[in-house]
């Protein structure tokens, strides 16, 4: 039975006008949708509603969706050439039609890796938000290489709670403010924060390991602050000692224990020629002293 679907979906691909299609059942349809590349797809989800949700069944997997500015560069996973959707793809998408492009790229597919450069809020986050809902991005690694804090807090809140990795550049206080309760962050698996000089305040740095200790978050959690101070690190080690959670401290790097037994926190200041960096990362309770540095090698 599956050999003869099969057959009759590569004649239908051979095929340049299929007038029966209407007349075939969903299970025929779908099998031939994914065979389909990410335009052809497009374009058939938007001849009818009945063709809509059976596109919208099958998450097409990207390697990478690039956002910057009111554009959008997709490569497609399967090693076909990149995807260009924006302003200037005026002969087979015009701005009118990129939010709910967007949008569908965002909801219905599956992204390895998720980059947002300078957008500077070129896009309607307005419409958007009309077609985007919380939570609903699945991407694995989410990199934003730009100061637009609008743009990237409106993508953080849409991402899932299974981000593998996180790679931001704050650009305001305000926004390191709600980076700690934004629920993708709270439970991405390696986060890493390239401060900009000054904004990183100790309660911030506080506020991401308290966070993994109410969380009871899993072995290997990681956090990198790039370019901080030793003022930012000293006070956070202060409160949690006077909250007797601090085991040990030996050049800079310490041990906390977490409410879970079987888990404690390595923090560490790391001396650069410049500004420092801070790394912390969950670890077994059971790990030796000689294993730390192991462990912070990230």
């Amino acid at each position: 039975m599956a050999e003869n679907q099969n057959e009759n979906v590569a004649k239908m691909k051979q095929t340049e006008n299929f007038e029966k299609w209407n007349n075939l059942p969903p299970e025929i349809k779908l099998m031939f949708t994914r065979t389909l590349d990410f335009e052809t797809r497009t374009n058939l989800r938007n001849t009818a509603s009945t063709e809509k949700s059976i596109v919208d069944i099958e998450r097409f997997n990207f390697d990478r969706v690039q956002i910057f500015g009111s554009e959008c560069m997709v490569e497609a996973t399967k090693g076909t050439e990149g995807l260009f959707i924006g302003d200037s793809w005026t002969d087979q998408l015009n701005a009118n039609q990129f939010i709910p492009a967007l949008a569908f790229i965002l909801t219905s597919c599956s992204i390895e890796n998720l980059d947002v450069l300078d957008s500077r809020s070129l896009v309607n986050l307005d419409e958007l938000n009309k077609q985007v809902p919380l939570e609903s991005i699945q991407v694995k690694n989410f990199n934003a290489d730009t100061h637009d804090d609008v743009m990237v807090s409106f993508l953080l809140d849409r991402c899932w709670k299974n981000v593998d990795s996180m790679e931001l550049y704050p650009g305001t206080v305000q926004f390191l403010d709600k980076l700690p309760i934004i629920p993708s962050v709270m439970n991405t698996k390696r986060l890493k924060v390239k401060n900009n000089f000054d904004d990183m305040k100790p309660y911030h740095l506080r506020q991401f390991v308290e966070n993994w200790i109410t969380n009871d978050s899993e072995v290997g959690t990681k956090l990198e602050i790039t370019f901080c101070r030793r003022e930012i690190f000293d006070p956070v080690v202060f409160d949690f000692q006077s909250q007797n959670r601090k085991i040990s401290e030996n050049d800079g790097l310490v041990k906390i224990t977490t409410e879970n037994k079987e888990k404690n926190i390595l923090l560490k200041f790391v001396p650069r020629d410049y500004l420092e960096d801070i790394k912390c990362v969950v670890i077994p309770s059971s790990v030796k002293e000689a294993e730390y540095e192991e462990w912070l090698n990230f």
